[in-house]
């Protein structure tokens, strides 16, 4: 039962990981263009993407720490019960 549990926590974590390393390739690569093929991008334009990746990042790792406290929980305290 604990098994089962860590298994689900670390496949969440991996999706997570996942999901953020395809947005920010996706987003760099998206930086470059403006949409149309054409490598015109202007300083405003790469800051507003970097920003969204840095919100991406700064979301995943709150939601990494929610994992381990989950993760410290079902150590700890589930196998008592």
């Amino acid at each position: 039962m604990l098994g089962t549990s860590l298994i689900i926590v670390f496949l969440i974590f991996c999706a997570v990981m996942a999901g953020v390393l395809a947005y920010c390739i996706r987003e760099r690569k998206f930086a470059q263009r403006d949409g149309h093929g054409e490598n015109i991008t202007t300083a405003t334009q790469m800051e507003q993407h970097d920003k969204r990746i840095v919100i991406v990042l700064f979301g995943a790792i709150i939601v990494g720490a929610l994992l381990a406290l989950i993760t410290g929980y079902l150590v700890f305290f589930r196998t008592w019960s």
